[in-house]
């Protein structure tokens, strides 16, 4: 049975399939034109303490798990170096009590009190051959992720990325466990490695070629 667990504000659905665990990033309108049998659900959000004590997730602070940095080609663009993170934000302590995307919209909070967030960073080599973090070039409209902007405990920080329930942050942990990064970019649209696009680059990323992993951190 496939279920809807929520909507991204970019036109994605969150499908989760029980007959395997699965949570996966949807274009609403493919999964229409598909007919796709699912249900919505009213989603109730994972109990924090429950997460402390099954998974000794703290989400009383600021958590990071990160995932992968991996090299990806453009046609017309030099090496662009990506990096996954899972963030787990309180919504206690923010300096304005929540956190929000570029259009001012409130992001849901599928873990009580907390948001999770799946960051992506991209990073390009500088004239001095160092990495250098390419925050001025903005996904392009039609990316599920967006700028997000994180005011939590008197720090502000801007990044890429997108509000995940918690079984796609499960889903994302299991396959980044096994080290399969087109599994986790298939989950999520395929926007991690071939259709990551930015604006701004002499020609927009897209149709990208995996050039090598660098490394995983789990």
């Amino acid at each position: 049975m496939y279920y809807r667990l929520g909507q991204t504000i970019t036109g994605y659905d969150f499908i989760f399939d029980t007959s395997d665990n699965s949570c996966e990033l949807i274009n609403h309108n493919e999964l229409v034109e598909l007919g796709v049998d699912f249900r919505s659900i009213k989603y109730t959000p994972f109990d924090a303490n429950k997460l402390r004590v099954l998974y000794s997730i703290d989400t009383s602070k600021w958590s990071e798990v990160k995932l992968v940095t991996y090299v990806v080609k453009p046609d017309t663009e030099s090496n662009i170096y990506v990096e996954l993170s899972l963030q787990i934000v309180p919504v206690e302590g923010m300096v304005n009590e929540y956190l929000y995307d570029k259009k001012r919209k409130i992001l849901p909070q599928f873990i009580n009190n907390c948001v999770i967030v799946m960051e992506i960073k991209v990073m390009g080599m500088t004239r001095d051959s160092d990495l250098a973090y390419l925050s001025e070039r903005y996904i392009t409209a039609d990316s599920p992720f967006y700028n997000l902007v994180f005011d939590c405990f008197d720090v502000t920080m801007t990044g890429v990325g997108i509000s995940i329930p918690i079984e796609m942050y499960f889903y994302t942990l299991k396959l980044a466990r096994n080290h399969d990064l087109y599994g986790m970019s298939r989950i999520y649209a395929n926007w991690l490695i071939h259709k990551l696009s930015f604006v701004n680059l002499s020609a927009n990323v897209n149709g990208n070629k995996l050039v090598k992993i660098e490394g995983w951190y789990i």
